[in-house]
């Protein structure tokens, strides 16, 4: 067994199901009709078939790792579209209020969101959502989802190039911590972070996007002055280059 194999099993022998509450099922059911968008998806009874799959060699041990706690995957990609960057907007509008962003890259004419919808601090679905100057895709997983791991099954089956992602990365934007929030003027924000972190740009913008403050991040905990901020809703970003690793609303008050 060869890991493109298993890559192409499936997709090529994807088994298409009517009842599941997932966010391509439950938000674009006009795209899945629409006749310029190749429609893909695997059940649970197909991931449940590789449960009993012997790897043969590091790599298909990695990647059956990766899927076993998954019930299901679907994929809608349209490759010479129109409008792959109103397809981007419409989608990230329909799903804003169920999942939340975890991380945006920007490389080059590739942007892609990720985002997640959590229960009881579990992520239980993986949204991707891919424009490119001609395509758009979006690629949705459900289960029980082992972040680090999906992001290395994600980039073997996803049928667009996603840019270089670290999987720390992802892990690391889910245990952000910043407080007090509301802030008051004259505090202090307070920024916690993993190691993974280190290194990287925190931006603080108002609700038009224009940049408020930039501080590097060189330690954790580390503290974030709001002076010169006017009472307000702001977002502060955590970006690696061109990636926004995580972000989130906070009240100076």
């Amino acid at each position: 067994m060869k890991k493109t194999f298993l890559a192409s099993a499936l997709l090529v022998c994807g088994i298409f199901t009517q009842a599941q509450d997932n966010a391509i099922v439950k938000h674009f059911a006009t795209w899945q009709n629409d006749a310029r968008f190749t429609k893909v998806t695997v059940s649970p009874a197909m991931f449940e078939l590789f449960e009993n799959l012997d790897a043969e060699s590091p790599e298909e041990k990695e990647l059956l790792d990766a899927i076993k706690d998954i019930k299901g995957m679907s994929v809608l990609s349209c490759d010479d579209c129109g409008t792959p960057k109103e397809m981007y907007n419409t989608a990230l509008s329909t799903v804003s209020k169920r999942f939340e962003e975890l991380m945006l890259i920007q490389d080059g004419n590739v942007t892609v969101d990720i985002l997640i919808r959590e229960n009881a601090g579990i992520v239980q679905e993986l949204l991707f959502v891919v424009a490119e100057e001609k395509s758009f895709v979006v690629v949705d997983i459900w289960g029980e989802v082992d972040l680090k791991q999906v992001m290395k099954f994600t980039k073997t089956i996803a049928s667009t190039d996603l840019p270089d992602i670290a999987a720390e990365n992802l892990v690391a934007a889910k245990k952000v911590k910043i407080y007090p929030n509301p802030v008051q003027t004259n505090q202090d924000l307070t920024l916690e972070v993993d190691a993974e972190m280190l290194g990287k740009e925190c931006v603080i913008y108002d609700l038009q996007g224009k940049e408020r403050k930039r501080i590097r991040i060189d330690r954790s905990p580390m503290r974030i002055p709001v002076q010169g901020l006017s009472s307000g809703q702001y977002v502060l970003s955590i970006w690696d280059n061109s990636i926004k690793i995580t972000s989130h609303s906070i009240s100076v008050i």
